[in-house]
């Protein structure tokens, strides 16, 4: 894949003020999570095999556990994808962006010195970043039932500076694990759904599953 295919998606992650979207305040906290269980070939990736209690005291299945754990996961990745950025630690930002894409960029050491440069010339200054719940998760499976990797769809406001709490600019993330451990991320505000899928082959179940909620979808 060209390093240009991916300039749209990586650079316009946290940046790129101009083309987020605008929007007042409304709720983009709702869990439209939805568990499919779609056949994505014969990788053998499972959920950690832990049964603890709930809180009644009951046993949780591995398939309960995994997923709250997965969905808490991609909540505390995004968040640490975000502050990141906004804080100038690159470093620790590349290891939540998507390895394709940092690999398309000749390695961190480049692709760290091309987000340094992009910042460094974003006019736009913020008060406020906030990342919120999960909007879409699901699990994929093989056609023998077991998960192959987690997806999930996170959002991103910022505020400009002067800008009343009403109004905000959002994108969209899209997230994936393959084993529960570690979380990558790619823009989806505006992008190309080829090329996602072309990084992210199974988000397309994901994507293709949603309603018409302002979220990108094909």
């Amino acid at each position: 894949m060209k390093k240009v295919e991916f300039l749209y998606i990586s650079l316009l992650v946290l940046v790129g003020a101009c083309n987020s979207n605008s929007h007042s305040n409304e709720d983009l906290t709702a869990d439209t999570a939805h568990s499919q269980e779609q056949s994505a070939g014969n990788r053998d990736i499972s959920p950690e095999k832990n049964q603890p209690q709930g809180a009644d005291g009951s046993v949780q299945s591995i398939e309960e556990n995994s997923e709250a754990a997965v969905r808490l996961g991609f909540e505390q990745a995004a968040k640490a994808f975000m502050e990141s950025y906004r804080d100038g630690r690159f470093s620790e930002f590349v290891r939540y962006m998507h390895p394709a894409v940092v690999k398309a960029y000749g390695g961190p050491v480049p692709f760290i010195a091309q987000l340094k440069q992009t910042k460094n010339q974003d006019p736009q200054r913020y008060r406020k970043w906030e990342t919120g719940q999960l909007e879409a998760f699901t699990a994929v499976r093989d056609d023998r039932g077991r998960v192959t990797g987690w997806y999930s769809v996170v959002p991103i406001k910022r505020w400009l500076e002067g800008a009343p709490e009403g109004e905000y600019q959002l994108q969209w993330l899209g997230g994936q694990s393959l084993d529960a451990k570690q979380f990558h991320f790619v823009d989806i505000t505006d992008g190309d759904k080829g090329m996602i899928y072309r990084i992210m082959p199974d988000m397309r179940y994901l994507l293709e599953s949603l309603d018409n909620k302002g979220i990108p979808r094909s």
